[in-house]
Parts: C-alpha cells; sequence; structure tokens
C-alpha cells in the first residue's frame, strides 16, 4: 500500500491502524450456503480478506460443509472460518460478533440493508460483482465463477482500507483506489464451459515453486469436481510468518514447517499431491529426473523460468506478478518461450526484490493458471497470455486475453525467437 497507492511515506502503524481497524461483514444465508459455489464464495473472500489482516464479522448460520473446503477443518462451515481465523493474521480474527461495518459483502441474493453493500453474485464460470449488482443465487459446483467473485470483491475491500488509511494520514488518494458505490464488475472465464459435466485427469503435473501462485493454482485445483492427477511440487522453502498474507492453504501453526510437505497433507480424492525437497538448478535433473509432461511455474525469479523453459517440457504454464499486475502465460514446442515473455532479469545485483504482498494478486495468477490446466483437458484453450489488473476489473476488457509475441533477444534461445532474428544475430544471454 506505501508503494503502490500513497505517494507519500505513510508510518506503518498508520497503515497498520487502517488495515487491521476496517470491518468487513460477510453475510450469506442458508439459500446461498446450500450450494459448493456459495459456499467456496464465502470461504473464499473470507481467507483473502483474513490475510489482508481485516477483521471480519460473519453473518452466517451454522451449516455443514458441502464437499471439502481446504483448508478448513471439520464438517461445518462457520466454525471452521473461526478456527482458521485464529490461526492466520496475529490479533486478527473472524467473529460473529456483528457491529457497524465499514462495507459488507452480500453473497449471492442474500438480502441486506447495509450501506455500503457489495452485492457478489455469479455462475460457474461468471461472476457479477459491485453494489447495483443483479442478485443471483448461488448454485453450481464448477469453482471457477465463485473463485474469480471471491478476489474481484476483495479489490473492494482494499479500496475501503485505502481510505481509512487516507483519513488517517490525511493523505489524498487517486480515483483508482478510491472505493465507489458505482462501480460494477462483470468477467466471464472462457474455456469453461461443460467441464462440470465431465471427469478430467491432469495426469503428472510438476509445480515449481511452492509459492504464493502455487498454493493458490492447488486452492483452486482442490475445488474442481471430478479433477484427478498426480502433481510433484518442487521446492525447499520454510514457511515463514511473513508467508501468512498471501498462502490460501497455510495457518500461521505451520509455521516453520517446509512448504511441500504442508501441501503434500492437502492430497484429495484422486488429486495426489507429493513434494521434492529441493531447488529447480543446474542440478534439478539429477534430483528430479524426467519433467512432467506439463509444468507450471510459479517461482518469482526470471532465471527459474528460463531454465525451466529450456528444459523442453511439452507445455509450460508460467505464473507472475509484479506490484498490482497478475499474468499468465502458456508455452509449447515451436511457439514463443517464457523467455520470450519474460526477456530481461529485473533483479540483478545489488537490486531490491519487489515481491506483491496483497492476498488477491498472487490468487489471480493461481486461478489463472488452474483455469488454463483444466481448459487445456477440455480442449477448449483460449489464448496463450492472459493479463488482470485486480483494480481495473470494472473496465470493457477486465482480463486481457493475447499471444505471445516472439523476443529477438531471447534468453532461452527458443525456435521462435531464432526465426524472428535478422540473419547473424545471436541472443542476448
Amino acid at each position: 500500500m506505501r508503494q503502490d497507492i500513497f505517494t507519500e511515506d505513510i508510518p506503518t502503524r498508520v497503515l497498520v491502524d487502517g488495515i487491521t481497524g476496517t470491518r468487513v461483514r460477510l453475510s450469506a444465508d442458508d439459500r446461498n450456503l446450500a450450494s459448493r459455489n456459495g459456499q467456496t464464495v464465502t470461504v473464499t473472500l473470507a481467507i483473502l480478506l483474513a490475510m489482508m489482516g481485516t477483521s471480519i464479522e460473519l453473518d452466517i448460520e451454522s451449516t455443514p460443509l458441502v464437499g471439502s473446503q481446504p483448508p478448513l477443518r471439520g464438517n461445518e462451515l462457520l466454525t471452521g472460518l473461526q478456527d482458521l481465523g485464529a490461526d492466520l493474521i496475529p490479533g486478527v480474527g473472524i467473529t460473529t460478533r456483528l457491529r457497524r461495518p465499514d462495507i459488507t459483502f452480500a453473497i449471492g441474493d442474500t438480502p441486506s440493508s447495509q450501506t455500503p453493500v457489495v452485492r457478489v453474485s455469479g455462475g460457474e464460470a461468471t461472476c457479477t460483482v459491485g453494489s447495483h449488482a443483479p442478485a443471483r443465487q448461488w448454485a453450481g459446483d464448477q469453482p471457477f465463477g465463485a473463485l474469480m467473485a471471491a478476489a474481484t470483491a476483495a479489490a473492494e475491500a482494499l479500496r475501503i482500507m485505502a481510505e481509512r488509511v487516507s483519513v488517517i494520514a490525511g493523505v489524498p488518494l487517486t480515483c483508482e483506489h478510491t472505493y465507489e458505490l458505482s462501480r460494477h464488475s462483470t468477467l466471464q472465464l472462457p474455456g469453461l464451459s461443460g467441464t462440470d459435466r465431465q471427469s478430467l485427469d491432469l495426469g503428472r503435473v510438476d509445480f515449481v515453486s511452492a509459492g504464493a501462485i502455487t498454493t493458490a493454482a492447488l486452492y483452486c485445483l482442490l475445488r474442481v469436481p471430478h479433477l484427478g492427477g498426480r502433481l510433484r511440487i518442487v521446492d525447499d522453502a520454510i514457511f515463514e510468518l511473513t508467508n501468512l498474507n498471501r498462502y490460501p492453504l497455510m495457518r500461521r501453526s505451520d509455521s516453520g514447517r517446509v512448504k511441500v510437505d504442508i501441501l503434500r497433507g492437502a492430497s484429495a480424492d484422486g488429486l495426489e499431491i507429493s513434494g521434492v525437497n529441493a531447488r529447480f538448478d543446474e542440478k534439478w535433473q539429477r534430483q528430479l529426473g524426467e519433467l512432467s509432461p506439463l509444468v507450471v511455474v510459479g517461482a518469482d525469479e526470471i532465471p527459474v523460468r528460463w531454465r525451466v523453459q529450456r528444459a523442453d517440457p511439452a507445455w509450460l504454464c508460467v505464473g507472475a506478478t509484479s506490484h498490482f499486475m497478475a499474468m499468465v502465460s502458456t508455452h509449447e514446442s515451436m511457439t514463443p518461450c517464457a523467455g520470450c515473455t519474460h526477456p530481461r532479469n529485473d533483479i540483478g545485483p545489488g537490486a531490491v526484490e519487489i515481491v506483491p504482498t496483497i492476498s488477491f494478486v498472487s490468487f489471480w495468477g493461481g486461478l489463472m493458471q488452474a483455469v488454463q490446466l483444466v481448459a487445456r483437458l477440455a480442449e477448449r484453450p483460449a489464448g496463450d497470455h492472459w493479463l488482470v489488473w485486480p483494480l481495473g476489473l470494472g473496465g470493457s476488457r477486465p482480463i486481457l486475453f493475447g499471444s505471445t509475441a516472439p523476443t529477438r533477444d531471447c534468453p532461452v534461445g527458443c525456435l521462435a525467437s531464432m526465426r524472428a532474428r535478422p540473419r547473424g544475430a545471436v541472443p542476448t544471454r
């Protein structure tokens, strides 16, 4: 927030007070919580908000879980969310005590007399979020509309937090960071029609990195009905308290554990998750053997993306974030590669690495990776380069779909880039 929202140096204490002092209410009635998607949007929005550090009030009744909702424990939605809230950001929890909220999110067509209220509605691959969004009861099992709705709504909560900080600090906000009652976001993900009516098997998939993007992708995949596969996660990092604000499958009590061990424990029926406690470095082949046909990369380090691409997997999906932006690209043989998409290593000697630390930014990266995997299996691909700016979803093109162009100085030296080079030119390594 200090770097990307405010132009002045806001003291940390002011930022923390503004964030944790913001009260957000989630209202959902029994009709909307009767479906798996109604529970998915409620759980996901609660997690994204809790990881942002805001205070959450639940206006929901005790309801049995419809299917699994990791990382919730037990068989009941309300107590599962309260238990999770007590195991996330220290000093901030999820409560049923209702006071006057700064903003209320009404799930589906749940009635609400609060002001301001943001209605969070949608279908299996669509969502509509806004104060004047049409009320539509949640139904169905295919989760992508619900996941997208939660990520879209979380950005509106950030605007409310920013306004609170702005008042405390006496610093103005730009219009893009100001909450607007008239803002309305309608999104649709292509390539998913009919995927809820068939069993899909991912087969073997390697995930390079157990970071925030990968964790978000697994969070999404674990909610897809009839999905099978054997997923191998490659990372040697330890889960730390500073990761709590963007890892939707992990808890504070997981601090100090190896990340791949935590993710291994999230395995579900049909979807087996294994882990290799190692870095994807120059010795990767000795440690991993043959790569899986499908490889998904969420690593922050750009040279790791190049290294995986040089291993020449049959299909590669790279997720990346920068500030408030999330992007995903896919690469196959003979097409422009990950080096064309990310041709420069921005983190050089002496540079300061900037890692996004707002929950919904990394979540969008993982969500788009999960969509790409499922759409590819369903043979409904929709472009190989997706870009989303979560604070700009109210425009006419909320998610940009396009194609990767070959880069003449591709550091990987892929065939597509070689064709684009003038005769005699060599790539810049």
